[in-house]
């Protein structure tokens, strides 16, 4: 069942990266530097920066205990957790495939291009596409017309006049 899972979600994956890659939308960049290279080279940088920190001279004791104890806790079963979590924890950054719209790179292309329109506003409030007299006039005309099919709904018309009284 698991497998099954699996499986699926890795054709899953697979049409989500090719069928936007096939239809020319999207490309493909290999990044080879990846996070962790990056991360090694700043652990050097940050060692030799200490390196060159040190005297060679004379060191108290307690300095001495102190950078021991820094030691002891770099190779502790926390420090080795904590490095473990470190190398779980992915993130895009550590993924070496990078997808990249193409409309980003092509001024042309045709993909959500949107551009601001200038739409012709007029702000002057005489200025109406239509008369608010005949809008008031429509208005109670209409309200009439109800009215009087509210009023005459119960009665029969077209009758006699005999019938009707």
């Amino acid at each position: 069942m698991f497998f099954t899972i699996l499986f699926i979600a890795v054709i899953f994956v697979g049409l989500v990266v090719a069928l936007p890659y096939f239809s020319g939308l999207t490309t493909l960049e290999v990044d080879k530097k990846t996070r962790q290279q990056q991360k090694n080279l700043e652990k050097k940088q940050q060692q030799q920066q200490q390196h060159q920190q040190q005297s060679y001279g004379y060191v108290p004791p307690d300095e001495q205990r102190r950078l021991e104890e820094e030691q002891k806790q770099a190779h502790s079963l926390k420090a080795r957790a904590s490095a473990f979590k470190d190398k779980i924890n992915v993130t895009s950054e550590d993924i070496p495939i990078k997808i990249k719209l193409n409309s980003l790179n092509n001024p042309t292309s045709t993909l959500r291009n949107r551009h601001k329109e200038k739409l012709d506003i007029d702000n002057d409030p005489n200025n109406y596409d239509y008369d608010l007299d005949e809008l008031i006039e429509e208005e109670t005309n209409q309200a009439k017309v109800d009215q009087e099919t509210e009023f005459y709904k119960h009665e029969t018309i077209g009758k006699d006049k005999e019938e009707m009284v």
